[in-house]
């Protein structure tokens, strides 16, 4: 496991490519992320306040599932570790992805149902 780079883009995009998922522009990409090359890779979006996000987790569709799995959790510790080194006073995680939400748990997150709405300025 590493830093992202942005050099990390073309492989990222071949995941998502090969789920049929548009591809992210390099400005989609936040600042601080890492990656396990051919597996996976995830990120942490910090905000202008004491909230941050662990966000855009992705994953190589024809990697095997199990180093998938530990790699995801992996990269999360770390995002946990640098929200709490830059004094984040809490982290939020959004997904509806069952085994994301159930790792997540794992890690301390708390889940309440809830709704997400997106407007995509793109389209």
């Amino acid at each position: 496991m590493r830093a992202f780079k942005k050099e990390d883009i073309s492989e990222i995009n071949s995941w998502l490519l090969g789920r049929d998922i548009e591809p992210l522009d390099e400005i989609d990409i936040p600042k601080y992320g890492m990656i396990e090359p051919e597996v996976a890779a995830g990120f942490v979006c910090f905000t202008d306040t004491t909230t941050c996000f662990l966000e855009v987790f992705l994953s190589n569709p024809f990697a095997n599932k199990r180093k998938v799995s530990q790699s995801i959790m992996k990269i999360a510790k770390w995002g946990l570790r640098l929200a709490s080194t830059a004094n984040m006073k809490r982290c939020l995680i959004i997904t509806n992805n069952r085994s994301l939400k159930r790792r997540a748990k794992s890690l301390g997150f708390g889940f309440k149902d809830c709704e997400l709405g997106i407007m995509d300025f793109r389209h």
